[in-house]
């Protein structure tokens, strides 16, 4: 998936490691993010492809490299794209550990969930700022996505509000 985030990156404009990461940050994060860590071997991967082509350049007395889609990758992102969109099965550790809560003593369990909602809200809250930054340069699609992350936030705020008034 990651590998598709960047060509997606890639189709804009030319990017480095570090343009990929703060774009990531400012929209794709609510649903997908990656170290650094993650994508610079991805970027390795997609060159070694032939996906993308890397440009060294010298700014401000430092190297950096910039990585540009090449029209196999462009070719590559297309057909991905086109793809029937699907849910896959995720690894959701906050609903791993509540299935287990029931070993805690009660108020501890009470305790974690409270301390989760607080954290949903700051999540929420922080998409949610993230907007207007946004507005001017995102279009429809990717704008939907961070309502999308906002509902979300909201929903699962609810939810554990909720499920923590019966306990």
């Amino acid at each position: 998936m990651l590998e598709f985030i960047i060509l997606g990156f890639l189709m804009d404009r030319e990017c480095t490691g570090y343009d990929i990461k703060q774009r990531m940050n400012l929209s794709t994060v609510n649903f997908y993010d990656a170290s650094f860590g993650s994508i610079y071997p991805a970027l390795k991967r997609l060159e070694k492809e032939g996906l993308i082509d890397v440009e060294e350049k010298t700014e401000g007395g430092r190297l950096k490299k910039y990585y540009r889609i090449r029209e196999a990758g462009r070719a590559k992102f297309m057909a991905w794209l086109e793809e029937p969109m699907v849910v896959h099965p995720s690894r959701l550790e906050h609903l791993v550990k509540l299935f287990f809560f029931g070993f805690l003593p009660r108020e501890r369990a009470r305790e974690l969930i409270a301390d989760f909602i607080e954290f949903l809200q700051r999540k929420r809250d922080r998409l949610a700022g993230l907007r207007p930054g946004v507005e001017d340069r995102a279009n429809e699609f990717q704008l939907a996505t961070l309502r999308y992350g906002v509902d979300y936030q909201q929903f699962m705020c609810g939810w554990f509000e909720n499920y923590l008034s019966t306990l």
